[in-house]
């Protein structure tokens, strides 16, 4: 929070230990998308896992059985190599609109975090007008590289998987990336306007950033 001196909108004194703004409707529906959004990239990544594990133990279990005198064949799952790399991969872009709302990147505030509410605010509007910028242009490419595979019908060489859904999932995310950042953004004006911080939901409560 900023200093005693401090204004809010209507030009009144902000008392630096006023409470929080409360999440309106529009945050709830943000965070509960971007919520979603997570926990579907949450199961491709217990996914990708899954099959690290399965196929590590296939591999692991002719060695084993050797120990013990049996003749065991390694079973690797076929097309493992390929299942992490696409899974993990929609999973990263589907975790950042979550990220994004929740105020989860990693920042450096040495020099800011005693700076008043409005000054870091503004700091934070810029940083994610800059990220607004970086998932538009990430979700442009994503939606190229989709079109181009698709057309060239490209998939993975054991699985067959079509790497073209992949690309448009990932796009999928990186939009809602950019909605999500968006949205940053008229918290942080909110933020500057009331010289209040905008609460963050938890488990259903709002809590203080």
């Amino acid at each position: 929070m900023g200093g005693a001196g401090e204004n809010g909108a209507d030009g009144e004194a902000v008392d630096p230990g006023a409470a929080a703004l409360a999440p309106d409707a529009a945050d709830r529906l943000v965070e509960r998308v971007a919520l979603a959004a997570a926990l579907a990239g949450s199961g491709l990544l217990l996914l990708a896992i899954a099959v690290s594990a399965v196929s590590i133990v296939g591999r692991s279990l002719p060695e084993l059985a050797g120990l013990l005198g049996l003749d065991w064949r390694p079973h690797p799952l076929p097309g493992d190599t390929e299942i992490v790399q696409l899974a993990t991969g929609v999973a990263v872009f589907a975790c950042l609109p979550y990220c994004q709302v929740r105020r989860g990147h990693v920042i450096v505030d040495i020099l800011t975090r005693h700076l008043p509410l409005r000054a870091r605010s503004t700091l934070d509007l810029v940083a994610n007008l800059l990220v607004v910028a970086f998932a538009a242009v990430m979700t442009a490419e994503l939606s190229v590289g989709a079109a181009e595979r698709q057309a060239y019908g490209a998939s993975t060489m054991v699985l067959r998987l079509p790497e073209a859904d992949a690309y448009r999932l990932a796009a999928l995310a990186s939009g809602l990336l950019a909605v999500a950042a968006l949205y940053t953004c008229w918290r942080s004006v909110r933020e500057i306007r009331s010289g209040h911080p905008v609460a963050v939901l938890d488990g259903g409560a709002a809590t203080e950033p």
